[in-house]
């Protein structure tokens, strides 16, 4: 999961691909409200919101991915009218400040730590490098309505930077911070995801109990060279934020 820059304030710079992934998910809304059960055919659908067709199956492949409709060849494209009501969906690739405002609340992003430090072991074991690699760790606590909803952590190794570490800025978002100043861009992030009992920085953050359960999604950024660039631990609220995944059946 890839927000908003400064304290508190939104920022919305979407790619014709998300705007046409959003008006897709508007339209298979509305007709599924209307009784219908599959989406025009792609050279109607690029007719109607005014992206290329190329644009267009991209946003539909999404969809289906996310299990939000399905696609079946030399048939058509259902909607998945059920599934449209998930909103946080953990094989979307939505930010945080999306998904809490799909639960009702009013998203904000504070950032609330930038530090050079040494990074954790497992850190540096998964990105490839010396067990006492120093890197920058940014903290970006997401609220939902002023409710601390998640504490996001980041890891980039130092030695990836462009700049010196004094000179660098937290940025909008983990992606936002490694294209300004590592160069890279992020090609994919692999995520495992489990619960644990909060740490007390995570409780102290979070406004939780020491040692309460948390999800936390934990993430390896991989760049365009296949390598582990940075890490990303995401401790969520799952009393505010409850993830679902959609499973499709196979004998279609």
């Amino acid at each position: 999961m890839s927000d908003s820059t400064g304290l508190g304030r939104r920022v919305s710079v979407e790619t014709h691909y998300e705007q046409a992934k959003q008006e897709l998910e508007a339209l298979a809304r509305r007709l599924a409200d209307e009784g219908a059960a599959r989406l025009p055919a792609e050279d109607r659908l690029t007719r109607e919101i005014g992206f290329s067709r190329p644009t267009v199956r991209s946003a539909l492949l999404a969809l289906q991915m996310e299990g939000k409709v399905l696609r079946v060849h030399g048939v058509g494209t259902f909607i998945n009218r059920h599934a449209l009501d998930i909103r946080a969906n953990l094989a979307e690739d939505a930010p945080f400040l999306s998904v809490i405002e799909r639960f009702g609340h009013e998203p904000t992003l504070d950032i609330v730590r930038l530090a050079e430090e040494p990074l954790p072991p497992k850190v540096c074991a998964r990105a490839g490098v010396p067990d006492d690699t120093v890197g920058i760790v940014i903290d970006r606590l997401y609220r939902a309505s002023g409710e601390p909803a998640v504490l996001s952590r980041d890891y980039v190794p130092a030695d990836h930077l462009t700049r010196s570490a004094s000179e660098v800025t937290a940025e909008r978002s983990t992606f936002a911070f490694m294209r300004r100043w590592t160069g890279r861009v992020v090609r994919y992030s692999v995520a495992s995801i489990h619960a644990v009992n909060a740490p007390q920085h995570v409780a102290d953050m979070l406004g939780v109990a020491s040692e309460s359960a948390v999800l936390v999604l934990d993430h390896d950024h991989v760049d365009e060279g296949d390598e582990v660039v940075g890490a990303t631990e995401a401790f969520v609220r799952d009393d505010l934020i409850r993830f679902s995944i959609v499973r499709t059946s196979t004998d279609l």
